[in-house]
């Protein structure tokens, strides 16, 4: 991404209701969290419940594997998801990915790594996605959040 601007940023607490699943492989984090937010949401509509915020994506590397977790913000979490909280976050390196399909979001994901390691700054905690606009008018615009350490 040759144009990318990074922002250095503290990122809020988020309240989640979700679901969550531990892969592998990197590779399988992709095919499993767009159904991951699909049994959410579909769980949230059930219950008639408003969102209150963007969808959340998060990551978190086990050494053994990845927990690949999607969540929605609402008042209330409805049966079968789970409430979590994402703590807030005094420093992380964040990019703005968009783009007409999410093909790309490797490829920022990569930029977002590299700049982390110019910056001699230790990854900590769950990564984030934050889907400001999935897929509205056939664009995405998801903001990728790496918490660091100095």
């Amino acid at each position: 991404m040759p144009n990318a601007t990074f922002v250095e940023m503290a990122l809020p607490a988020v309240r989640l209701a979700q679901k969550s699943v531990r892969v592998h492989t990197m590779g399988e984090v992709g095919p499993t969290v767009g159904p991951l937010f699909d049994e959410v949401n579909r769980l949230i509509d059930s219950a008639g419940l408003t969102r209150r915020g963007p969808g959340v994506a998060h990551y978190l590397d086990t050494g053994d594997g990845v927990i690949v977790a999607a969540g929605e913000q609402v008042d209330t979490t409805p049966p079968g998801l789970d409430e979590v909280v994402l703590p807030a976050v005094a420093r992380a390196v964040t990019i703005e990915y968009e783009g007409a399909e999410l093909s790309g979001i490797a490829a920022a994901w990569q930029s977002l790594v590299l700049q982390v390691q110019r910056l001699a700054a230790t990854p900590t905690g769950p990564c984030r996605e934050v889907y400001h606009t999935p897929g509205v008018d056939g664009r995405w615009r998801v903001e990728l959040q790496q918490p660091v350490l100095d």
